[in-house]
Formats: C-alpha cells, structure tokens, sequence
C-alpha cells in the first residue's frame, strides 16, 4: 500500500505581486540592451557580408533606433522574414 503526501501551497505575499511589474520591466530593458550589443555586432559587418545573411545597413542602424523597451532582435527578425517572402 502506497500513501501519498499532498503539499499545501503557500498563498504569494501581497508584495512580490506589487513588485513584479517593476522586475518584469527591468528584466526586459536588460535582456534588450544585451541583445542591442548583439545587433551592433552586425552593424560591424561590411554591406556585402549583410546582403549575404538577408539584411541590409538601414536593417540594422533602424533596430538600433529603438527604444529600450523595444528589442532590437526582433526589428530584425521581422525584417528577414518579411524579405525572404
């Protein structure tokens, strides 16, 4: 005979849920700044090796126009599937 063990949950503290809007913006305008190195790391590369991967110069500097809230990895993402269509 087997006997199981139910855990109860603990209720989240009013705090953290007041709190994780602010963490969850941090959170995104870090992971969108790391990425914004990563984009200028392509725009280091010639014309040439950019038409080679789909994109174009203006791809690249228009991601790194936007805002932080905005990551740029995305800008390009779009911009390469709307090209290889």
């Amino acid at each position: 005979m087997t006997t199981t063990t139910q855990k109860k949950s603990r209720p989240m503290a009013t705090g953290s849920v007041a709190l994780g809007g602010p963490f969850r913006l941090l959170a995104t305008v870090c992971r969108n700044v790391m990425n914004r190195g990563k984009v200028s790391e392509l725009a280091q590369l010639s014309d040439r090796q950019l038409r080679d991967v789909g994109l174009k110069r203006f791809d690249v500097t228009g991601a790194l126009s936007t805002d932080l809230l905005t990551d740029p990895c995305d800008i390009i993402q779009q911009t390469h599937r709307r090209r290889i269509r």
